[in-house]
């Protein structure tokens, strides 16, 4: 009996199953990598509402416990102190201020910017030291020192040579890619001797800058919060 001869695959053959294969090993890894970033992004904007949100709460809460004080007929307690420290460092309502396109976060942290975090008196409030001391405004970071464009996300770094009794730091250490600006009402300001008494209230703009891997543009995520002065309103009896 006559056996035929076996033959394999031609080398067209085999350059061809692989070329299809690699088609569909480089198709499966750029899939892969972008659902990665994708969902990297997506951590990276909660952490950023996050912060945001916690900024937020506060402000809120030192406006609200302010108001507090002010019903027990006192003006020089804790958050009052507080509250004069955060709307001191408030701007007028121009567009320099209240309009956020950044090109890029660094740009952000320049001080030859006109928009930079410095140039708009920019502050966070520091949450954990809310409360821990006598003096309030300890528990507010104003210091150009400490703010600098993201490594990451948004972020406060606190230091961890500086730890409470619950092994939690305190003291902020660096202020990545968030920073507050506050504006006065246009039409409210009270000024006395050219000295700024207050406004009927003010907008807190809450602002967040990044960088999403593999991204060149930056992420910006912000809000803003609008609140009433106390001092702009009378004690109740």
């Amino acid at each position: 009996m006559k056996v035929g001869k076996k033959t394999g695959d031609t080398l067209v053959e085999v350059m061809f199953a692989v070329a299809i294969f690699s088609m569909v090993a480089i198709s499966a890894v750029a899939v892969m990598n972008s659902g990665m970033s994708n969902a990297q992004g997506t951590l990276e904007s909660t952490m950023a509402r996050n912060e945001i949100d916690a900024q937020a709460e506060a402000l809120r809460f030192i406006q609200s416990s302010y108001v507090a004080e002010r019903s027990d007929n006192s003006n020089e307690g804790y958050f009052a102190n507080l509250w004069h420290a955060i709307v001191g460092r408030a701007n007028e309502a121009t567009d320099v201020v209240t309009k956020y396109n950044p090109n890029s976060c660094p740009e952000l942290y320049s001080i030859e910017n006109s928009r930079s975090v410095q140039k708009l008196n920019g502050f966070v409030i520091n949450v954990r030291k809310i409360g821990l001391s006598d003096d309030a405004t300890e528990s507010l970071v104003t210091e150009s020192e400490k703010f600098f464009s993201p490594s990451t996300y948004p972020r406060i770094i606190y230091d961890d040579d500086a730890l409470l009794d619950n092994l939690t730091s305190s003291e902020a250490q660096r202020v990545e890619g968030i920073y507050v600006t506050a504006v006065r009402d246009p039409g409210s300001t009270k000024v006395e001797e050219n000295v700024v008494k207050g406004s009927v209230y003010y907008d807190f703009y809450i602002r967040t800058c990044w960088y999403v891997s593999g991204k060149s543009v930056p992420n910006t995520i912000s809000t803003v919060i609008r609140l009433y002065d106390p001092d702009m309103i009378a004690p109740s009896e």
